[in-house]
């Protein structure tokens, strides 16, 4: 048993399959899968850009495929050049002549989340748990014992 313990292990510097939901503890995680979540959330995005890469965008209220808007805010500023996917604009506002998302009807470069390693990952989540009145006890208690301490070692 002691030999485990002491043995030295050898980790990786991070697992390049995994992304950590950092969240506050909650109830509700206990009722839902993590990696449900994230099978469903990546699942829709590989869609999305299969259809984008088409120009195939859709609108439709139960499983929306909206097109890339340029002007939308994202925090994506720093990415490699290999890693964007080129995506079509949306083949139904091209034929009604309408304002395309990028000039001239050309092709749009956005960031690919594949090619950054979001979309293979598995997702798990990382609960902080929040304090609660047993901690206030276990702090309150360990700060009289430390003020015991200093009174008892004053006193010699």
């Amino acid at each position: 048993r002691w030999d485990k313990r002491f043995t030295t292990h050898i980790k990786e510097e991070h697992d390049d399959g995994v992304l950590v939901l950092k969240t506050k503890f909650n109830q509700v995680w206990n009722w839902f899968s993590a990696t449900e979540l994230g099978n469903t959330v990546t699942e829709y995005w590989q869609q999305w850009y299969e259809r984008a890469a088409e120009g195939n965008y859709s609108n439709d209220p139960s499983r929306p495929y909206p097109e890339y808007r340029d002007e939308e805010p994202h925090d994506l500023k720093d990415v490699a050049a290999d890693l964007f996917a080129r995506v079509k604009p949306s083949t139904a506002r091209l034929r009604s002549g309408g304002n395309d998302p990028s000039p001239e009807g050309k092709d749009v470069f956005v960031p690919d989340l594949g090619k950054i390693g979001i979309l293979g990952r598995r997702w798990i989540v990382s609960r902080k748990r929040t304090t609660n009145l047993f901690d206030l006890a276990n702090a309150w208690k360990k700060a009289v014992f430390q003020q015991l301490n200093e009174d008892i070692s004053d006193n010699r």
